[in-house]
């Protein structure tokens, strides 16, 4: 029986793990693909005396919350070495059924009267919220746009995509923003903001980030994506010239992101 922790990210993105590497003082990155980088704990030792103590004092505010207070029980029973124990080991059965992943195709076989022990219910709140915060969020999560259509109309939109589950942060973080548009699809288990008005991009979101940077590759999206608010902001999106402009900056973005 072993646990893990692990971040995935693009492989443009491999510095930031690195740093986390070099943070935490434990664990390794590695290429997984070939566009993924992964950083990966594994030693009992780091998990139990290095990952866990970082994440119960800076506390998830999305529910992958529960599934940390799971995984934590988990690392609890093994340092108090009862997994070793026929009721230790149906302990952590149970743990892992309420993950996220769930249990194995191959564990659901092999222990299909498993009752999941029950999730840890999130409450989550607005004021939790801080710019630093939702920076580093969108570093993960969110994206910017700028589409040109066959009309020569150009379209903007910042967005961030979470799972369902997530539904109540995604209305606080609207609430934090003072803007944007919720969109629940739960039949595709998503959720969606989506801020489309010019107002809203130039005076909230291009000047919040401007002032918290997305410590990712997605920094060179926002830098694009703010160019192009600019010159939409001066109508200059209206003239031959300032099209022109805007064509290149979304050649550039569809460019980066296919390499």
């Amino acid at each position: 029986m072993y646990s893990s922790f692990e971040i995935v990210l693009h492989v443009r993105d491999i510095a930031i793990l690195h740093r986390l590497a070099a943070f935490f003082g434990v664990g390794t990155v590695y290429l997984k693909g070939k566009d993924k980088a992964v950083y990966r704990v594994t030693k009992f030792y780091d998990l139990y005396n290095t990952i866990m103590p970082f994440f119960t004092q800076h506390v998830l505010l999305s529910c992958k919350r529960a599934d940390f207070l799971l995984w934590s029980k988990v690392l609890d029973v093994m340092h108090e070495k009862n997994h070793l124990t026929t009721d230790g080991f149906n302990l952590i059965i149970a743990y892992v059924a309420s993950l996220n992943r769930g249990l194995s195709s191959r564990l659901i076989s092999l222990y299909p009267n498993v009752v999941p022990f029950p999730r840890p219910v999130i409450t989550q709140y607005v004021s939790d919220l801080s710019s630093d915060w939702l920076a580093g969020f969108v570093a993960g999560d969110g994206h910017f746009s700028i589409n040109i259509r066959s009309s020569g109309q150009v379209t903007y939109t910042f967005d961030i995509t979470q799972h369902i589950r997530d539904e109540q942060l995604m209305k606080n973080i609207i609430e934090f923003l003072g803007c944007g548009n919720l969109d629940s699809r739960p039949d595709a288990n998503r959720c969606d903001i989506k801020v489309q008005d010019i107002s809203s991009l130039i005076n909230i979101i291009v000047p919040l980030f401007k002032v918290h940077s997305l410590c990712s590759i997605k920094e060179l999206d926002f830098i694009y994506f703010s160019n192009a608010v600019d010159l939409i902001s001066y109508k200059e999106h209206l003239t031959v010239d300032g099209l022109a402009k805007i064509k290149v900056i979304v050649s550039k973005m569809n460019n980066r992101e296919s390499k």
